[in-house]
């Protein structure tokens, strides 16, 4: 596993699009900013938050997505486990989330379940959809 621990090491790891690509597990202990990475391609990331555009792993581990799109074309995984996912569009197999789990065009997915009694999964713009 691979710790980034500032925003300055990652900016080295980036390439000149400002994607990280890793064939490795990662550990971020900071935030993730706006504009900083595009695109992050590794096996698993666990992290607090994540605002990037796509995400090509194995396994998602953090607190908080925030980002355009999740898609299986963007983010190749199984499952995604975390705190809170606000996006545009999101499309993968099972979530598993603590809070709230938001889509605002298309929600695709094959299982959505919150932790809490009260936790709340919605698409905004359409149904979410069950492949």
């Amino acid at each position: 596993m691979i710790t980034i621990k500032t925003e300055n090491e990652l900016k080295e790891m980036l390439d000149e699009n400002k994607n990280l690509l890793i064939d490795d597990d990662i550990k971020i202990t900071f935030n993730i900013e706006e504009n900083v990475i595009r695109n992050i391609s590794c096996k698993k990331i666990k992290c607090n938050n994540i605002d990037c555009g796509d995400i090509d792993c194995g396994d998602i581990d953090c607190w908080d997505i925030e980002c355009g799109d999740i898609s299986c074309n963007d983010i190749d995984c199984g499952d995604i486990k975390c705190g809170n996912i606000k996006c545009w569009n999101i499309k993968c197999w099972n979530i598993d989330y603590n809070t709230f789990c938001f889509a605002r065009r298309s929600f695709i997915c094959r299982a959505v379940k919150g932790r809490k009694a009260n936790s709340m999964h919605k698409c905004l713009d359409n149904k979410i959809k069950y492949i």
